[in-house]
């Protein structure tokens, strides 16, 4: 490929490649082109400098900044006699304050593999999330290997901070991200359960008396909180897992997402935080009270789940299963689950075991009841033969 097509490609923003892959690429295009180079196993300093002078016009259209400041770090320093000394230093400023003014050409972001909606981060920081999420070693998730869909749930500059229980509250996993105003610094949480405010009966609806839940503590071993970028480490993440689980999670009406004992609070009644050290294992901001400029809740949806197989392993395990083929006045195509009048399962108890064991699978659940595409009898059945299975 000539120079004057590839650099056209490279001024490209949907390439939708990680742009440490771009980089490789170019690695690889600019060593086929340069003929003294031999013997790849064994390096020269003249060996650079011709790759140098061979990728010299490339070079200015690589995002260096959309790389994690980690790869970024292990590229300057493995090219070191390739990349121009400023150019590395704009990145490092970059990394250190994103709002700084480049020094350089300002590129805007590629589109990524990974769609994702978000006035805050990016899919790169999504991808670091995933990783956290998952207790994953070593090297955070590739783009495209992100095994979770971050749905936006509420975006506080579209609607009241008083309304996040409105959207938020029995959404199952999710993931707050914040922006505190003037520092610019990006704060967050996950909460591997829920948010409540409500007290639910028997039957998950609120009751006609509802009880509203103040300061109630929710246990979790699983729930964290972080910096993506503070105005003391830079871009450099700071992961913070709970180290008091009793009170990894706190419902309270009157507030909005809360994690510890005030180790990240959101106020519901204006546009501030709360954070003091004391549930979890680190500080995540160098201060008690902040303002906040936004924040945004994701639904966090494990795509790596199938809710049809869960589904229908539950209905296996119980006595009496049949599978019946879909007629023709059936309003939906598929497999008709049902099972015979001897062994049927209490809608509510089945619900109520899919609700211990995934949201998402709760309401797909009632969604292919109501769609006709599950039919089930409520009579009686030995609930404790029942429940070890599931179990």
């Amino acid at each position: 490929m000539e120079e004057d097509h590839l650099i056209q490609i490279l001024k490209r923003d949907d390439l939708k490649l990680e742009e440490i892959e771009i980089w490789d690429y170019l690695i690889k295009w600019g060593i086929k082109n340069t003929d003294s180079i031999n013997n790849l196993s064994k390096w020269t300093s003249n060996d650079f400098t011709e790759l140098e002078k061979t990728l010299h016009n490339c070079i200015p259209y690589i995002r260096f900044s959309q790389m994690p400041p980690n790869v970024f770090n292990i590229v300057s320093t493995q090219f070191n006699g390739i990349l121009p000394k400023d150019l590395v230093d704009d990145v490092l400023q970059y990394f250190s304050d994103p709002n700084s003014k480049p020094l350089l050409k300002n590129l805007p972001l590629r589109v990524t593999v990974y769609p994702f909606d978000s006035k805050i981060i990016n899919a790169k920081d999504a991808a670091l999330i995933s990783s956290w999420i998952d207790k994953k070693k070593g090297t955070p998730y590739h783009l495209r290997d992100i095994p979770f869909r971050f749905v936006l749930i509420y975006r506080a500059s579209l609607e009241e901070f008083k309304f996040f229980h409105n959207r938020c509250d029995n959404k199952g996993p999710t993931v707050v991200i914040i922006k505190v105003r003037n520092s610019g610094e990006i704060i967050g949480g996950y909460n591997p359960l829920e948010w409540r405010s409500i007290k639910l009966n028997g039957e998950d609806m609120p009751s006609n008396n509802s009880e509203f839940y103040n300061n109630h503590k929710c246990k979790t071993s699983d729930s964290f909180i972080f910096s993506l970028f503070s105005s003391t480490n830079g871009v450099i993440p700071t992961l913070s897992r709970v180290s008091s689980k009793k009170e990894a999670i706190i419902w309270c009406k009157d507030k909005g997402p809360c994690f510890g004992l005030q180790d990240l609070w959101i106020q519901s009644s204006s546009r501030s935080g709360k954070s003091k050290q004391k549930s979890y294992e680190k500080t995540i901001i160098n201060k008690e009270t902040f303002e906040i400029e936004e924040y945004e809740v994701y639904q966090i949806i494990d795509t790596r789940f199938s809710y049809y197989e869960f589904i229908k392993r539950i209905f296996n395990e119980a006595r009496g299963f049949s599978a019946i083929k879909p007629g023709p006045d059936d309003r939906q195509s598929g497999i008709r689950l049902r099972f015979s009048a001897n062994y049927t399962i209490s809608f509510g108890l089945v619900l109520y075991y899919i609700e211990i064991r995934d949201y998402g699978s709760r309401v797909l659940f009632q969604e292919m009841v109501h769609l006709g595409i599950i039919n089930i009898s409520l009579s009686c059945m030995d609930v404790w033969s029942f429940c070890p299975k599931i179990m």
